[in-house]
């Protein structure tokens, strides 16, 4: 529904698509009757440091930075093999950083009608010798698609720091995977509410609803989807309201689904 919106209204472009991954983390205490962390769940390192949880694929308008497409996998499940499933098959570039080198390369991939622009290692890119003209075109180049890149980082910083999404509330990748689905689509609404509450032909539109004479001291009101602060935090849809919401979402394999 979200998606078909945000379609109608222009801006899922679908020329290019952004992949990328974050991880969650999960509960790692073994205090529970089975005495044992979740079976889905795996830890991977990143860094120098380990976690636990699971990770959220997802797959980004190049133009827009709105979510078309979610992934959800267990926390070891390397990037590179979910890159396949963030395509909606209508981009003509994808854009990921070095952490996909080498996915046009993979089998899944192969005749795939598009251009990946992956970053270059950094190891690599700091060796380019800046001193001469290819060095200097190649790393304009990586700055290039590092600021496109940036657009899908924007969805997480929603997620994490205006939902608080930090942790799954759930056992297993299905519950958690589902409400990763409807946040998503939370998180479109929140980064197109301007364009969205906008008037049309340029018009300025009120605040969602009109004012009375009653309310005309108080101020104008927020929009549907303003906070009260910047640091305000929204609450979570529950597991059970999902599946009112989200009753028959359409997916594409276990644990992925196109933003609703």
């Amino acid at each position: 529904m979200v998606h078909n919106l945000l379609t109608e209204r222009g801006l899922m472009l679908k020329s290019g698509t952004i992949v990328d991954a974050t991880l969650i983390a999960a509960p790692s205490s073994t205090k529970n009757a089975r005495r044992e962390r979740d079976p889905e769940m795996h830890q991977t390192k990143k860094g120098n440091q380990w976690y636990f949880g699971m990770k959220a694929h997802v797959g980004v308008d190049a133009e827009t930075g709105l979510v078309h497409t979610v992934v959800a996998t267990a926390a070891n499940v390397s990037d590179v093999t979910q890159a396949h499933r963030l395509l909606h098959g209508q981009e003509t570039d994808v854009f990921a950083d070095a952490g996909y080198q080498g996915v046009d390369k993979r089998a899944e991939n192969q005749g795939k009608q598009v251009a990946w622009h992956v970053a270059m290692r950094p190891g690599k890119r700091r060796a380019l010798d800046k001193r001469t003209f290819l060095g200097q075109v190649m790393d304009a180049l990586e700055r290039t698609k590092a600021r496109i890149r940036a657009k899908g980082e924007h969805p997480f910083r929603v997620l994490k720091c205006q939902f608080g999404y930090r942790k799954t509330p759930y056992r297993g990748l299905a519950k958690n995977g589902a409400q990763l689905n409807v946040l998503f689509a939370l998180v479109n609404l929140w980064l197109a509410r301007k364009a969205l509450l906008a008037a049309p032909d340029g018009i300025s539109a009120p605040a969602v609803g009109s004012l009375g004479p009653d309310e005309a001291a108080e101020g104008p009101r927020r929009g549907l989807l303003e906070p009260k602060n910047r640091s305000a935090s929204v609450s979570i849809p529950s597991y059970e309201t999902i599946l009112t919401l989200n009753s028959s979402p359409r997916t594409s394999g276990r644990g992925s689904a196109e933003v609703p």
